[in-house]
């Protein structure tokens, strides 16, 4: 993650192909430059190049859908959820329009949709948009793809808040068999996830469900990270009080 005196220098580069550039690449200039703003939070000068990328006559119609998915984030950044979902929809609208109905981009387009649903406690819909996104996903990379993981687990997120909690265990396990496969590269992920839904069967007083999250936990931190001796410690403490 760059930091901000980064982001400044990219932008002053960015600045200058703008003066210098062939009118080619216009939209995509100011689409970076509002890049380095969004990443430093400065949502209105990121908005404002977005518009001008998106109103460019050079920029088409099928590469305008990566413009419209951010201007979609920034007013979800701002807590504008109905614009947000106009843009997000838009977004979706013209990735269902250019590409087959089980590419990744479309996937992307509904996951984004389902995390604003879920932001504004809808939770049904937004299951439904979770699922359509999985099952695209399933269909696209024909294999159990690290972004099937991640959508599992905001599923998951979904069934807690809903307090479906057998349906979010089963959705949990089928997303942890995924990111153990990728283990040792995946293990913080893992580590975290197990300790989150340990916590959440303590709430409900499944201890011995519990207590096995929790020890394989710390049985991962000590074969691939010894020396982490902070959380090894929390994952200890919670072994230790059930």
């Amino acid at each position: 993650m760059c930091d901000m005196n980064e982001w400044n220098q990219s932008r002053k580069y960015l600045q200058y192909l703008l003066i210098h550039s062939n009118g080619q690449d216009l939209p995509w200039i100011e689409y970076f430059i509002g890049q380095t703003f969004y990443e430093i939070g400065q949502l209105n000068e990121a908005r404002l190049c977005y518009d001008r990328a998106i109103k460019s006559i050079k920029i088409n119609l099928q590469d305008s859908t990566v413009v419209l998915s951010v201007i979609g984030k920034v007013l979800y950044s701002q807590g504008k959820y109905d614009q947000a979902l106009d843009f997000l929809q838009q977004t979706l609208e013209i990735r269902e329009e250019y590409y087959e109905h089980f590419h990744v981009d479309i996937a992307i387009s509904v996951d984004n949709i389902s995390d604003l649903l879920i932001d504004q406690k809808k939770y049904d819909q937004a299951l439904e948009y979770q699922t359509r996104a999985m099952s695209i996903c399933k269909e696209y990379y024909q294999s159990n793809h690290t972004y099937i993981a991640l959508i599992l687990y905001r599923t998951v997120s979904n069934f807690i808040l809903t307090g479906n909690v057998l349906s979010a265990q089963g959705k949990f396990d089928e997303a942890l068999a995924i990111r153990e496969k990728d283990l040792p590269y995946s293990y913080t992920t893992v580590v975290s996830n197990l300790m989150d839904i340990g916590r959440i069967k303590v709430n409900q007083g499944n201890f011995d469900g519990a207590l096995d999250d929790f020890s394989r936990a710390v049985t991962l931190l000590h074969e691939y990270d010894p020396l982490n001796h902070s959380e090894l410690t929390i994952g200890l403490e919670w072994i230790a009080s059930i």
